[in-house]
């Protein structure tokens, strides 16, 4: 089968990508598609690589990466235009009106001139909310099958009509899409990239406690939380930039600050670290399933992760992650688990192993394509 793939970055992501190559920004988009594949920020190169081993042909669309598209659109004297999108609105609900939006139009024309030129058996949006359903939608005649992969809520009045199936890693979700008016919804577990442990360091963790991710409405209690746990032990937290100014009033977060850490950067310091921190948001309910589940274990630390009764389809909560039933439990087993190295190595080398024997991205993918091809 032809899959194209199509995805947005985070810009903090690529600032921090072509930072540390800056050769990238004026190479081959062959050259600068190959590094992006390898850098281990998100799932697109994962996806690529395993589709790939499986005999597909695939393609990758980092739609809002301008260096990359820019390169695609130069190398076959393609033409674009550096104006803003138009779309037609109402004023007062009356009047029509064309307005011209902050998303540059070669955004979107380099994206369809991609996807008429690769012609795909199917077309995955990994970029559900940041690539229009309007932009999906013209692409029908282009493609065969149409999928889409979502891993948070999808705002409400979102046109899903253009997806033949949604994909969600989250049970929970996946509902909410149904409810939608999706055609056909079905739910894929998030999972570990097991070539991260190639590309890492593998050595003796030499950070007591690490917190990966950010803050923000959907994680009303991360910060409440994250202070508790900065009072009483050393906690390192990487995340994006704004980290620290949202801090706020919470001065032990704020120490305990890095930086960002990104795709590679990201796992190793996972892997240097003793525990690893995981707290769910709040539209994950009462189930378990976000990345940092399979990555904390998947590298190697000791997950310390919010209890959900579905936790247990993942993994054993006895003997291969340690789950907590609030922020004073957590506390308290942190620090009992940093003063017993024994124990903790021992539950963190059971998690790796269920990770590496379960729930590995090469197995969601071959449960991917066995829903693509029935559908």
């Amino acid at each position: 089968m032809r899959i194209l793939l199509v995805t947005t970055d985070y810009p903090d992501f690529q600032t921090a990508f072509y930072h540390r190559a800056p050769e990238l920004a004026t190479s081959t988009y062959a050259d600068q598609i190959a590094a992006r594949e390898k850098s281990h920020f998100g799932i697109v190169g994962g996806y690529a690589h395993y589709l790939r081993q499986m005999g597909h042909e695939v393609g990758v669309v980092i739609a809002n990466c301008e260096p990359l598209q820019r390169a695609w659109a130069r190398e076959r004297g393609m033409r674009f235009s550096e104006a803003g999108e138009r779309h037609l609105v109402m004023r007062g609900g009356i009047v029509p009106w064309i307005t011209e939006s902050t998303t540059p139009r070669w955004r979107h024309d380099i994206v369809m001139a991609q996807v008429r030129a690769f012609q795909p058996d199917i077309l995955m949006n990994q970029a559900l909310v940041s690539v229009p359903s309007s932009l999906v939608a013209s692409l029908r005649k282009h493609a065969g099958l149409i999928v889409g992969l979502h891993g948070a809520r999808i705002p409400e009045g979102f046109d899903v009509s253009p997806y033949d199936i949604l994909f969600s890693g989250h049970a929970g979700l996946a509902a909410s899409f149904s409810e939608l008016g999706a055609k056909r919804v079905e739910v894929l577990p998030h999972a570990f990239d097991a070539r991260v442990l190639n590309d890492i360091a593998i050595r003796r963790p030499t950070i007591p406690v690490t917190f990966v991710g950010s803050v923000g409405a959907i994680w009303p209690d991360r910060m409440e939380w994250l202070s508790a746990l900065c009072k009483r032990h050393p906690v390192s937290i990487f995340g994006p930039a704004r980290f620290a100014t949202e801090a706020g009033e919470h001065r032990h977060v704020r120490r305990a600050y890095q930086c960002e850490r990104w795709g590679e950067d990201m796992f190793q310091v996972m892997r240097d670290s003793r525990i690893g921190l995981n707290i769910h948001a709040a539209f994950a309910g009462p189930i378990a399933n976000n990345m940092r589940l399979f990555e904390i274990t998947g590298v190697g630390s000791l997950l310390v992760t919010d209890y959900k009764p579905n936790l247990s389809e993942w993994f054993d909560m006895k003997s291969e992650v340690v789950p907590y039933c609030s922020i004073d439990d957590c506390v308290d087993l942190v620090g009992y688990y940093l003063e017993h190295e024994e124990e903790r190595a021992a539950i963190a080398e059971a998690g790796q192993r269920r990770t590496l024997r379960c729930h590995t991205l090469e197995k969601r993918i071959e449960q991917f394509v066995s829903i693509v091809t029935s559908a």
